[in-house]
């Protein structure tokens, strides 16, 4: 599978990846890991609607290559995808992790979070509720960056 391209929109016509750009300079770049294209859209469409940068991976392999060559902020992964909390953790870039579980037991959030996850999520969830937690994450991440003063936020108008 190929991974969908930065952007506000996501791939161009073709698929093609957008060359990587660091992580930081003015906005922050979420990198979403899940296999459900839907929910990544969703995704996507709450994130561009805050004015943030995305990337989207619906493989490991993908996921993988994202991550190295685009340093992602913060990457909000699958519970499909708990194999790569160790590698993103290994990795000497520091990233924020969310995690969507998709049962609501205490052992599934638990778990989550000893494997490397900052938070987690369950769901099904609120786009608002996963927004501000990003949010969150990215004051704590990037405190620098200016986000902490001037928050994405979501809008339900048009």
């Amino acid at each position: 599978m190929r991974p969908v391209a930065w952007g506000e929109s996501g791939a161009d016509a073709a698929g093609s990846i957008a060359p990587p750009l660091p992580a930081g300079g003015g906005r922050a770049q979420v990198l979403i890991a899940d296999p459900d294209r839907e929910l990544v859209e969703l995704i996507a469409y709450v994130l561009r609607r805050a004015g943030l940068r995305y990337a989207a991976a619906h493989d490991t392999t993908a996921a993988l290559a994202l991550f190295a060559a685009v340093r992602p902020s913060v990457v909000v992964l699958d519970t499909n995808g708990l194999d790569l909390l160790q590698p993103f953790r290994k990795s000497s870039h520091k990233v924020a992790i969310i995690v969507l579980t998709t049962g609501g037991s205490e052992e599934a959030r638990v778990s989550a979070l000893d494997r490397g996850a900052d938070d987690y999520v369950t769901k099904p969830f609120s786009p608002r509720e996963l927004l501000a937690r990003i949010r969150a994450c990215l004051r704590w991440s990037q405190p620098t960056s200016g986000w902490g003063d001037s928050p994405a936020r979501f809008s339900t108008g048009s």
